[in-house]
């Protein structure tokens, strides 16, 4: 198998030092695909005084084909050989995904409140009984983090249908390309 992040935000951009290092050490910067996505600013995060904006996926805007875009950057590792090589590719994200460098590598993130899960997507083409046994496994590690418990409210203002499954799988189509060349990706 080939892995890669889907990438809608500050991953890519930030200049904090472990966010730099996570995309040097760990992914293919060259060889990022633009893709469409449901995405938009639907949730606030930070402290009371300094509330940002933060990207979040949207089923709604994906039902009526308001898409914006994002980037999929592959792995370094183009082998992902074993479940073990997927779980450690997304504590690796995770600990990007923190604010600082406090190397919080949990795939649940938040206390009383989940603010960030680490999801998982297939491509459309992966064998059925390889996805349900990766899945399993997935859906014990996120249950191991104390995640799912709200899986159901990863969507904006509660209005709409959650993007994430109860076995924490990401419920939006495979991203499209927005450049055709790329049209065939297979990460």
């Amino acid at each position: 198998m080939r892995g890669a992040v889907l990438i809608i935000g500050s991953l890519l951009w930030d200049k904090k030092e472990h966010r730099i290092e996570w995309r040097k050490n760990r992914l293919l910067i060259n060889e990022k695909i633009h893709v469409f996505a449901p995405i938009c600013y639907g949730r606030e995060s930070g402290e009371k005084d300094e509330k940002n904006h933060t990207m979040v996926f949207s089923s709604d805007l994906e039902k009526n084909k308001n898409l914006g875009t994002a980037y999929i950057l592959p792995f370094k590792n183009r082998e992902i050989k074993t479940f073990e090589d997927i779980l450690k590719e997304a504590k690796q994200l995770s600990n990007a995904e923190n604010s600082n460098e406090n190397g919080n590598d949990k795939l649940c993130k938040g206390d009383k409140e989940k603010w960030c899960t680490i999801g998982i997507i297939f491509n459309p083409k992966l064998d059925k009984a390889k996805k349900d046994s990766l899945l399993k496994k997935w859906e014990q590690k996120l249950l191991d983090n104390d995640g799912l418990k709200d899986f159901a409210e990863y969507c904006v203002n509660n209005k709409e249908k959650s993007i994430l499954s109860k076995k924490g799988e990401i419920l939006i189509e495979w991203s499209v390309p927005v450049n055709k060349k790329n049209g065939n990706y297979s990460a």
